[in-house]
């Protein structure tokens, strides 16, 4: 289990915890994966290149990224809108 410091004398938190409580803190509700997903899909979407996004995402294969993300990338953008 990842744990993360506490500010606030609360001593050590799991990150689920830490992380819920952030999210109340600022008024919203999302999973950390949300994050994870909405900034690999503005990388692509500004074109950073596929494997870069892979490494930078941990992914072992860049056919995981393109197939997980291929909707952002400008070849695809361009075959939908015909």
């Amino acid at each position: 289990m990842t744990l993360v410091a506490d500010n606030r004398a609360n001593g050590l938190l799991s990150y689920r915890t830490a992380w819920e409580n952030t999210c109340e803190h600022a008024g919203v509700k999302f999973c950390p994966y949300t994050i994870w997903y909405m900034a690999a899909t503005e990388m692509l979407a500004r074109g950073a290149d596929l494997a870069a996004v892979a490494a930078q995402l941990g992914h072992s294969n860049v056919a995981t990224t393109g197939g997980t993300y291929s909707h952002v990338t400008a070849g695809s953008q361009a075959a939908a809108a015909v």
